[in-house]
């Protein structure tokens, strides 16, 4: 006798069990897999895509490390430098022909021309001996001027005194050396500025551009104080009506350091006439009543000219 089981009792329906702690109701877990969204490809194609990209990145990235960076080592043609190295060209100079050569003053070319019958010359062969002459004189004026400027026993010698005033003398050099005497340092130029203007014959070129040349105040700056005061004296003494206050402090200055080249201005001065308008009134009347002209004379006379 089975004593499990009532047989009056007719099978019913099952019962529910009992939940388990901590699971989700069935119900429940049927309602949240109806809302559920059916899964989409798209993301899924960008996650693909993102992969792609990564790994496309990666390669690139990868090449450039082995390669280097290709801008880098590409030339920029605007910083491009010249070779140091590379010389540049030179114009070669034609070589000139004896003529030329002469002309320029070389003494074999132009002596080799000279020997030439005057008749076998052609019109360029006799003009460039002339400049040949002329260029060698103003070499031997370059000389002269030069140890002038070192040595004054040299540059008063009497001998170097006639050679300034031959050349100032001719035609083809007489301005060179006047130049050259005007370039000097010092008074010694000037010196000979003012013999080529006094003891030149007459009036010429060379002793006009002496004369003008002394009347710069360049020239005048350079100049010893005695001919400094003689050249103002002169100056004075040529006016019509000059300012006889004006040349007491000079007779002063040629009384200390005047020389003998200004005895025959000062010794004019006692000439009483050659003012006015009939020229008969005296010049120099406010130095009658003392003896400066004197004086100036008596002193100036005991200096040689250099």
């Amino acid at each position: 006798m089975d004593f499990g089981q009532n047989p009056a009792q007719p099978p019913g329906p099952p019962q529910p069990q009992a939940p388990i702690p901590g699971s989700v109701p069935q119900s429940v877990s049927a309602e949240l897999a109806a809302m559920k969204p059916a899964r989409s490809p798209v993301p899924m194609m960008i996650a693909a895509f993102s992969g792609a990209a990564v790994g496309a990145l990666l390669t690139a990235f990868g090449f450039l490390m082995l390669s280097g960076d290709p801008a880098a080592e590409k030339p920029v043609a605007s910083a491009a430098v010249p070779s140091a190295s590379a010389p540049e060209p030179v114009e070669k100079k034609p070589e000139l022909t004896p003529t030329q050569l002469a002309a320029q003053g070389d003494k074999a070319a132009l002596k080799k021309l000279e020997a030439k019958d005057e008749k076998q010359r052609s019109s360029e062969e006799v003009v460039a001996i002339y400049s040949g002459r002329a260029a060698q004189k103003r070499k031997e004026i370059d000389e002269l001027v030069r140890k002038m400027g070192l040595v004054e026993t040299y540059a008063f010698d009497p001998e170097n005194k006639r050679r300034v005033r031959d050349f100032a003398a001719d035609r083809e050099v007489g301005n060179y050396l006047l130049n050259g005497l005007a370039k000097m340092e010092g008074s010694w130029g000037v010196d000979h500025l003012y013999d080529v203007w006094i003891k030149t014959p007459g009036k010429t070129e060379s002793s006009e551009l002496a004369r003008e040349l002394l009347g710069t105040s360049e020239q005048r700056a350079k100049a010893s104080p005695g001919l400094r005061a003689l050249l103002e004296l002169k100056e004075l003494s040529a006016l019509d009506a000059p300012d006889c206050e004006k040349a007491k402090p000079l007779l002063e200055t040629l009384k200390e350091k005047g020389d003998q080249r200004c005895l025959g201005t000062v010794m004019r001065m006692n000439i009483k006439t050659g003012c006015g308008e009939k020229k008969r009134d005296d010049c120099w009347a406010c130095l009658r009543k003392s003896d400066e002209i004197k004086d100036a004379v008596g002193q100036a006379a005991k200096r040689k000219a250099p």
